[in-house]
């Protein structure tokens, strides 16, 4: 379903992690972290184009079967972690 050809890097200094760029539902451009993760909350899915797509996982509308459930980049960014000088969300 990805490829290489979709990861891209952060651009924020200091983090460089390895991202896609998805188009949402509205048309804005969100950017992923590169890998599945199960506890994220956006579908992602290539549409017959081959453009990345994304729309929020809610329980009206579940994640389907030919979507990847992926984690927003600004929830790891690396750069927002020290600018906000925590290690992630509060636990």
């Amino acid at each position: 379903m990805f490829s290489r050809t979709d990861l891209a890097q952060c651009r924020m200094r200091g983090c460089g992690m390895p991202i896609r760029w998805t188009t949402t539902e509205r048309g804005k451009m969100l950017a992923v972290n590169a890998d599945p993760d199960p506890g994220g909350n956006t579908a992602v899915w290539k549409d017959v184009f081959g453009v990345l797509r994304s729309r929020r996982v809610t329980k009206a509308q579940p994640l389907a079967p030919h979507e990847k459930l992926m984690r927003p980049h600004t929830s790891t960014c690396l750069r927002s972690r020290r600018r906000t000088g925590t290690d992630g969300p509060p636990r």
